[in-house]
């Protein structure tokens, strides 16, 4: 089946590049690109709570969750556990 789609120029331009530094088509590519994130949905659904959040090109990423775990946080967590 055919089909039309807009996408940015620089996209396209970076899209045709790695195409053919991989000695593939544009179709293929773009095909490889929607059955991963077909994959990806089916395998991780959004349900009511969005884990994901748009990145570069419009690419789904996980949403970073919480606080973020450092050094001092994980020692803290020992100290009040008494370990």
């Amino acid at each position: 089946m055919q089909t039309t789609l807009d996408l940015p120029d620089d996209l396209l331009a970076a899209a045709r590049k790695v195409a053919d530094h991989r000695q593939t088509t544009l179709a293929a590519m773009i095909e490889l690109s929607l059955r991963q994130q077909i994959t990806r949905e089916e395998q991780f659904p959004m349900g009511d709570e969005v884990a994901y959040e748009k990145g570069p090109y419009g690419m789904l990423s996980l949403k970073k969750r919480g606080a973020i775990v450092t050094d001092e946080v994980i020692q803290s967590l020992i100290e009040e556990e008494g370990v």
